[in-house]
């Protein structure tokens, strides 16, 4: 019985995005993908996934037991089930090496083992009945990198499915924020903590209705933060409605501030418009209007490190002296550091 990957050539990386988001990648400008969008009717925020087929030689080909792993000894590994010879697989890690076998359940015969490499780039997943759901983890940092598996975003649960529960569960998610007003936000979800935030919800951007300059919406802001300084709550999904606005503020001050650079948070915030709900408010000037609102953010923080630092102002710096103004302490701050930050 043999194990193969459909049209994947001897030593060929595999990459997990997209066709679509591979050529955002190869070809990306900061803010022409969002400054010449249209309304999105197909939804393409999801992985591209991986089909394997089965070689088996046997007579009985109706169940298989699927095993894969990144430790070539299967020390720790997930298990599928499949009635067919030919099936995807999804949501899986870039950057690492997989092994992987099948057993037919009938015969109790095993494959050989497979296996290949990802590619490194933004993780995606597909999450059934959610949409525009990525892991914030893998930007580098210098020496270290955000770790992956441990904070992902998104659109709203609501209409979340069995199957989508199930895989959402895979995730091991522990703690839901929910960045909505409280009078939209709905528990979906058993065996998971729900921040209780303010009754305003999350900020988004620094102008506007939901500014981050609102006193109110600072509390719930530095509450958000809070959450990610206590390792008991990780894995962490966090979400709004559509998983652009206030989620995409959110993103962009943590990753700001664990010192991922302006260019790559324009990059991360493009990618929600992958995803049907990312230009559910389509209008001829939406691009253009959410690229003053992302610059907003950018220019308050550098303005905010000018105050102390005139000549040199980061972006990270910036985001962090706020962070402290609104009630977040410095041992946070570095707790959030050292338990998102990893070398490997």
């Amino acid at each position: 019985m043999e194990l193969k990957i459909k049209n994947k050539k001897e030593n060929d990386t595999i990459t997990l995005l997209n066709a679509e988001m591979n050529s955002f990648f190869s070809s990306y400008k900061p803010f022409v993908f969002a400054t010449t969008l249209k309304k999105r009717e197909v939804e393409n925020s999801y992985p591209a996934p991986i089909e394997f087929e089965i070689n088996d030689f046997s007579s009985n080909k109706n169940a298989y037991l699927f095993f894969i792993s990144n430790n070539k000894d299967f020390k720790d590994f997930k298990k599928y089930h499949f009635d067919s010879s030919s099936f995807f697989i999804d949501n899986l890690y870039p950057g690492l090496t997989y092994y992987c076998k099948v057993k037919n359940i009938t015969t109790n015969q095993e494959s050989n083992i497979l296996s290949f490499k990802t590619k490194n780039s933004p993780r995606t997943l597909r999450i059934d009945g959610v949409k525009n759901v990525r892991d914030i983890g893998g930007s580098k940092i210098g020496n270290e990198h955000i770790k992956l598996g441990k904070v992902y975003r998104g659109a709203n649960l609501d209409e979340i499915s069995k199957e989508g529960k199930e895989q959402f569960s895979s995730l091991g998610i522990k703690t839901i924020i929910d960045l909505r007003e409280k009078n939209y936000r709905k528990k979906t979800l058993d065996n998971v903590n729900y921040i209780d935030l303010p009754d305003s919800g999350g900020p988004c951007y620094a102008k506007g209705d939901l500014s981050i300059l609102k006193t109110e919406l600072q509390k719930s802001l530095a509450l958000e933060i809070k959450t990610f300084a206590n390792e008991d709550n990780y894995p962490i999904y966090f979400h709004c409605q559509i998983g652009r606005d206030r989620t995409g503020t959110l993103s962009f001050i943590l990753k700001g501030l664990l010192g991922v650079s302006y260019e790559e948070l324009i990059k991360d915030y493009e990618l929600s418009f992958f995803s049907t709900c990312g230009t559910s408010d389509y209008r001829d000037t939406l691009g253009h209007d959410l690229k003053e609102s992302i610059e907003s953010l950018y220019n308050f923080f550098l303005e905010k490190d000018k105050e102390k630092n005139k000549k040199n102002p980061t972006l990270k710096e910036g985001i962090e002296l706020f962070l402290l103004e609104i009630g977040v302490s410095k041992k946070e701050i570095s707790s959030i550091k050292k338990i998102m930050l990893g070398t490997k």
